[in-house]
């Protein structure tokens, strides 16, 4: 009778040696590719490792540019701006680190308005914007123009401006 506990153990510890034969390197093999759908998922999907969409919102610019509308690039690189086709915004980086660094320029709707050479629409295109106090390109280019749209990309925000009628 005291054999039996032996024989129970012997046993158990063959069929967990034969399960861990077959199933840890089974295991062990899955796991690279769990662990690369979980970084294809947060790369694609998770908005926290989006990269900036350059080239949608350079689509959008060219898509809704007309010989009345200029575009404005406030914060950005313009290097990726020609790289994705987009040879006609204008640098505007001057102003935008004026508003990065909270400097209010209460001429800065005349600024661009010159710099448009008065264009009746003018789109400005801000990369990061969560770098620029909220609400002061708005605030500070309605004193020439009205807001008349924004639309979001990751990372970038383009605001619709349309020249007040005098």
């Amino acid at each position: 009778m005291e054999c039996r506990p032996l024989l129970a153990w012997g046993t158990l510890y063959r069929n967990l040696r034969q399960w861990l034969q077959w199933w840890l390197p089974a295991a062990f093999l899955s796991l690279p590719p769990i662990l690369y759908y979980l970084t294809f998922y947060n790369y694609y999907f998770n908005d926290r490792y989006h990269k900036d969409d350059y080239r949608s919102a350079i689509q959008y610019i060219i898509k809704n540019r007309s010989s009345s509308t200029k575009s404005v690039i406030l914060f950005g690189h313009p290097r990726l701006f020609r790289y994705y086709g987009d040879f006609l915004s204008l640098n505007g980086h001057d102003f935008g680190n004026e508003f990065r660094k909270g400097i209010n320029d209460e001429k800065f709707a005349e600024k661009i308005d010159n710099l448009t050479n008065h264009a009746d629409t003018v789109l400005i295109v801000v990369n990061r914007e969560h770098l620029f106090p909220k609400g002061l390109i708005e605030k500070e280019m309605s004193d020439l123009y009205n807001l008349d749209s924004q639309v979001n990309f990751a990372y970038f925000k383009i605001s619709r401006f349309l020249k007040k009628i005098n």
